[in-house]
């Protein structure tokens, strides 16, 4: 229920918006089990692909990491910039909806180009898929930005495969983003196993940037401003990036 109207002195508006309206943010709790959770409770589908995680990734943990108990120093840090634009058009239109696979061999690739990824840095995969596909909705004309993708009219968005959170996980990295409506594939099992990942490994997920492309794969400083909603498990937010004194924005293509 909604209210606008007058409060005493006060004109009062009330606005509800979906938590993954945007650019968001998705802490551990968002997808991790609480605390103390029966896995009996999973449906027999989740079950499943909880016991093919577990079977490959280990246990999953349980977390009460929601978005208001994530550490300031989480939500910021130097930005490491991924490209991995070259992956769109690389699925086949009869696999849709399928999203192209983030694999550790590219973050691998990336790292010998730029230096080693370090504790405390923010990694950020630019897919270019919201710069392309964002616009107004018009009536007649697909959004791909999500529908099209999830319902495999269109391909989906880059997203990264377990082990590439895994292995950021190990270098201290405590904050992973993508321009990308979610870090999870638009295949719902694929989704599951990757932000299952970062629950266990602690790690925040930010979503919905828009320009990642535009930033220098080092260089600039990147802060999520998190409202701090008391048992939050996840919503809207502002993600910004600071650039060297000096240093221009790299040039992107942009959707007419």
């Amino acid at each position: 229920m909604s209210f606008t109207g007058p409060i005493a002195p006060y004109w009062v508006n009330t606005h509800i918006v979906d938590s993954r309206t945007g650019t968001h943010l998705s802490p551990p709790a968002y997808y991790g089990p609480p605390p103390g959770f029966d896995a009996k409770q999973y449906d027999a589908q989740t079950a499943a692909w909880r016991q093919a995680f577990e079977s490959r990734y280990g246990a999953l943990k349980g977390t009460d990491m929601t978005s208001d108990k994530v550490p300031v120093h989480y939500l910021m840090g130097p930005a490491r910039v991924i490209d991995v634009q070259d992956l769109v058009g690389t699925t086949k239109s009869s696999d849709w909806p399928a999203s192209p696979r983030i694999t550790l061999e590219q973050v691998k690739a990336y790292e010998q180009q730029t230096g080693e990824i370090k504790a405390g840095e923010v990694v950020i995969f630019a897919t270019g898929h919201t710069t392309t596909h964002f616009r107004p909705l018009e009536r007649g004309r697909m959004d791909d930005t999500l529908k099209g993708p999830l319902d495999g009219k269109s391909e989906g968005w880059p997203a990264p495969e377990p082990e590439v959170v895994q292995y950021l996980a190990g270098k201290g990295v405590k904050h992973i983003a993508t321009d990308a409506p979610s870090m999870g594939s638009v295949n719902p099992k694929e989704a599951a196993m990757t932000y299952w990942a970062g629950a266990n490994a602690g790690i925040v997920f930010s979503e919905f940037l828009t320009g990642a492309a535009q930033l220098p794969p080092t260089g600039a400083f990147y802060v999520f401003l998190n409202p701090k909603i008391e048992n939050n498990h996840g919503g809207p937010g502002r993600a910004i990036a600071i650039l060297p004194y000096g240093q221009p924005r790299r040039a992107t293509a942009t959707a007419d």
